[in-house]
């Protein structure tokens, strides 16, 4: 494939070094990624420098911000647009793959996700889990009739049949696991409002919708999301 074929893909996210028990997983899995044009770029919002240090050790380009506010959430989203200021800055970079630093995709997502941009979608991602056993659930929220949203269940209850395989439109899937095109991040920044109960990726979602620009998910992409030490362990 020659690089017409294969735009280049930057895959990003903000980390923490709470994220470490992930990151040797998750290292291992973005460093044997089979898409052929891709970097690494990834901005820690730890309170030191020292996990960064170790990440450029490994080999991926970082950046550092030092969280400033008490609310997460504004942490995070900084985070979120340091990435993205990083991925615009560079017009070599035609896709952004957002996959966060807990979440262990198969190592050909970005092919996958590359072929559900037919049709000019924009932005399509992958399922993930949140939460642990009975609590475990899909990270989707879907449009309904009348605008209501409601999450989708976990796999064993999958919304009679929501979950078959195929790439369905949804109103969020999160942030863990999606491929962006250039021109949607062209329109829209990451954010949070301080002191709000939303996370970035509602925001995200929000934004989008106030543009109709549509989110996808492909249901035959579930990604492996290691969101507790205790769920990293189980997993040994």
């Amino acid at each position: 494939m020659n690089n017409v074929e294969t735009p280049k893909v930057l895959v990003c996210a903000p980390t923490n070094e709470v994220k470490g028990y992930a990151l040797e997983e998750w290292a291992e899995t973005v460093q044997n990624l089979t898409y052929p044009n891709y970097d690494v770029f990834l901005c820690d919002n730890s309170k030191t420098h020292d996990f960064r240090r170790k990440l450029r050790k490994m080999g991926f380009i970082t950046d550092h911000i030092r969280p400033k506010q008490k609310d997460v959430r504004y942490t995070i989203a900084q985070s979120h647009e340091r990435c993205r200021n990083y991925f615009m800055k560079r017009p070599e970079y035609r896709y952004m793959l957002h996959l966060e630093t807990d979440v262990i995709p198969p190592v050909d997502i970005i092919e996958r996700l590359r072929d559900g941009m037919t049709h000019h979608k924009k932005v399509v991602g992958a399922m993930y889990h949140i939460d642990e056993w009975k609590y475990s659930h899909l990270m989707i929220q879907k449009r309904e009739k009348f605008g209501e949203l409601r999450l989708v269940d976990n796999l064993e209850d999958d919304d009679m049949g929501f979950v078959d395989g195929t790439i369905k439109q949804v109103y969020s899937m999160g942030l863990g696991c999606l491929l962006i095109d250039r021109k949607v991040l062209e329109l829209i920044q990451f954010r949070a409002v301080e002191g709000m109960d939303a996370h970035p990726d509602s925001f995200f979602a929000a934004d989008l919708d106030e543009l109709e620009i549509s989110q996808w998910l492909d249901t035959s992409i579930l990604c492996k999301h290691l969101n507790k030490p205790e769920l990293h362990k189980a997993h040994k």
